[in-house]
């Protein structure tokens, strides 16, 4: 959807934007029953022993669902959730609940990390079931973001800030890396650090959720011999931007098309950091890539000039200017960053220690994913 003239209201026409005015819209109750029937049953089930055992005010299951309104409603305190609460049990005639907010506060503390992540691989693969193949492929988007955090001691010595600021003159910083599908839009994983650690040396820990018959898709900040090396031999093929310090001189390899050329890749000398040994020794001397050139049109500017390099070596099965197509569709992936972090207010968290912080982050995403669910069963993409 183009809005030149009117940029605010971008947000609010685009698909997932419209969704998350009316799901901020929706009271406590009404976000459970909207949104329980996409979550499995078993999960949000009270435990048989243990911290979460008990049965409360605040349960399991109601307690996730609170933090889940308050991510979807970024200014959303404690205190109406605790009013949000009051109201409802008001109506089932039950015990009045006390005003203060500590009790939902650990509620939200007790509540384990492991069960959220739990539900948010299940409704990724819940909004994958529906997912289209590109020829007999199924692509994946890599791309690394930032948020911040609180600036407080716990998180500036898990997460400090840039080294470009004076101390005290900035705020925690998280590194995040995700994989997104690119037929559905849902968050299949993501990888979290500092500032300082490389987004290749994350995703070196996401290679598990890569299955043989995927595509990785990325830009040219990922373009790596070793880790196009470690896709194939997990039977993954990859689709990169061609690395700026990595020249193709298309008068050379053999030729497969027009500005389609296939190359030999000698491997590099020096191993990368954050590369185990025994991995290094895994890697081939030799990698076989096919470098494809086309031109990028841009409305009022000249046609920016784009090399892509792939493991996917044969012309005929998947021909240039399909592959060049695919790669273009490769900037939603900034338009889904975009909508956690703008639309669904992700960019600054609110979470004052590191482990509340990887829970809001869960939740988010949680969030988020239901959203791209409730967008796959109504046949709406974006």
């Amino acid at each position: 959807m183009h809005t030149p003239f009117f940029p605010a209201f971008r947000s609010r026409l685009a698909p997932l934007g419209r969704r998350v005015q009316a799901l901020r819209q929706q009271s406590l109750c009404h976000l459970e029953l909207l949104l329980g029937p996409l979550l499995p049953p078993g999960l949000l089930c009270q435990a048989d022993e243990g911290p979460n055992s008990r049965e409360r005010v605040y349960s399991v299951r109601r307690t996730f669902f609170a933090f889940l309104y308050q991510v979807l409603n970024p200014d959303c305190p404690c205190r109406e959730i605790v009013r949000q609460v009051q109201a409802l049990l008001a109506l089932q005639d039950q015990s009045r609940v006390d005003e203060g907010t500590s009790a939902y506060c650990q509620a939200r503390k007790r509540f384990p990390l492991d069960t959220l992540q739990r539900l948010r691989v299940a409704v990724a693969a819940a909004g994958e079931k529906t997912a289209e193949r590109w020829y007999g492929l199924r692509p994946k988007l890599i791309d690394g973001t930032t948020v911040s955090a609180p600036d407080t001691p716990k998180n500036q010595r898990t997460y400090p800030q840039s080294r470009s600021q004076k101390p005290g003159c900035g705020f925690p910083l998280i590194r995040l890396l995700g994989v997104f599908s690119l037929a559905t839009g849902v968050l299949l994983d993501y990888g979290k650090g500092n500032k300082h650690q490389p987004e290749l040396g994350l995703l070196w820990k996401l290679l598990d959720q890569f299955k043989p018959g995927d595509l990785a898709v990325a830009d040219r900040g990922f373009c790596s011999y070793v880790l196009m090396a470690l896709l194939l031999r997990l039977g993954v093929a990859s689709l990169f931007r061609l690395h700026q310090r990595r020249s193709a001189d298309l008068r050379q390899g053999k030729r497969l098309g027009k500005s389609d050329r296939r190359f030999t890749w000698l491997k590099p000398l020096e191993k990368p950091h954050w590369l185990p040994q025994s991995w290094w020794k895994k890697i081939p001397a030799q990698l076989t890539v096919r470098v494809i050139r086309f031109n990028l049109p841009s409305p009022g500017y000249r046609p920016e000039s784009v090399t892509l390099v792939t493991t996917l070596l044969d012309p005929k099965k998947y021909p240039a200017q399909d592959m060049a197509q695919l790669y273009v569709r490769r900037w939603k992936i900034e338009l889904w960053f975009r909508d956690l972090k703008t639309l669904m207010g992700m960019e600054v968290l609110r979470c004052r220690s590191p482990k509340m912080l990887h829970k809001e982050l869960e939740m988010f995403f949680i969030a988020y994913n239901l959203i791209r669910c409730l967008m796959v069963t109504q046949k709406i993409y974006c």
